[in-house]
């Protein structure tokens, strides 16, 4: 389990850094540039792996791969956009309610009854978010919206991502996200494209490297350890948030941030472990 704590750690600092440097970069950029150097280095890097492995690339499921991608696609178009534009730490509040909104959606497509629990830690994490932003951010604006919206297409993602799991291997899956995200935002490169300076092309390498180091580290955590070892560490994006805000924006952090967390991280664990008893 050591090890699966260890790759759980990386992957919420390298998520952190990511969303980190997408704020700092120049808001001149587009958001599909962004998403281009975001998916471009991973397909790059698992290129490597289908020179040894070119079954990788197999797959019976292209359609659910389609539509996986395109939550996948519109999650990070509406996290990247809100990025810039809303603090750090409301940003990680507000991508914290994926685990409820999962708690929620999942039931539904799968015609499931919904417990009673979901109702009342899904009000409770919700709650936390509007005591959580208001205060950080003088009010909840357009913005958060939108982050909200990216936080519901990520809930659609690890539904989409629990059922490709049961007939196709999680670098199949990595690969055909990764490949039609890069298809998807080089078609608006030429309209689009602003050529970045020396700095700001650093930021962007950065971003793909995180974002890659991030996702197979989370990947690797969870073939290592049990979900409900793991889950627990993603957590820790907040502590990261809380800490990269204070050295980048200065945002020091109040009650209303700890209330908000207390009431989000405490509802996901309530159904986590209510889940893992049923």
């Amino acid at each position: 389990m050591k090890s699966a704590s260890a790759y759980a750690i990386l992957a919420s600092l390298s998520f952190s850094l990511m969303y980190a440097a997408i704020k700092l970069l120049n808001s001149g950029y587009h958001v599909f540039q962004i998403l281009f150097f975001r998916s471009s280095i991973p397909l790059l890097i698992l290129f490597l792996y289908l020179i040894k492995d070119i079954s990788l690339i197999k797959t019976e499921n292209l359609k659910h791969h389609i539509i996986r991608s395109l939550f996948g696609i519109f999650s990070m178009i509406c996290i990247f956009l809100s990025a810039s534009k809303i603090s750090l730490i409301s940003l990680t509040l507000i991508i914290f309610t994926m685990p409820l909104i999962v708690g929620i959606i999942s039931p539904i497509i799968l015609r499931e009854k919904i417990r009673k629990e979901v109702y009342l830690c899904s009000t409770l994490g919700f709650l936390g978010i509007l005591i959580g932003l208001g205060p950080l951010d003088g009010n909840i604006n357009f913005y958060h919206f939108v982050a909200l919206l990216g936080s519901f297409f990520y809930a659609m993602v690890a539904i989409s991502v629990r059922k490709l799991g049961e007939t196709d291997r999680v670098m199949t899956t990595f690969f055909y996200f990764t490949l039609f995200c890069v298809v998807f935002s080089s078609a608006t490169l030429p309209i689009i494209w602003v050529t970045p300076n020396i700095p700001d092309l650093s930021i962007f390498i950065f971003i793909g490297l995180m974002g890659t180091i991030g996702q197979y580290s989370m990947v690797r955590a969870y073939k290592e350890g049990d979900a409900n070892f793991i889950a627990p560490f993603e957590y820790l994006q907040f502590i990261w948030a809380l800490i990269l805000g204070i050295i980048i924006w200065n945002n020091k952090p109040d009650i209303y941030n700890f209330i908000a967390a207390f009431c989000i991280i405490t509802s996901t664990f309530i159904l986590s472990r209510k889940k893992i008893k049923n």
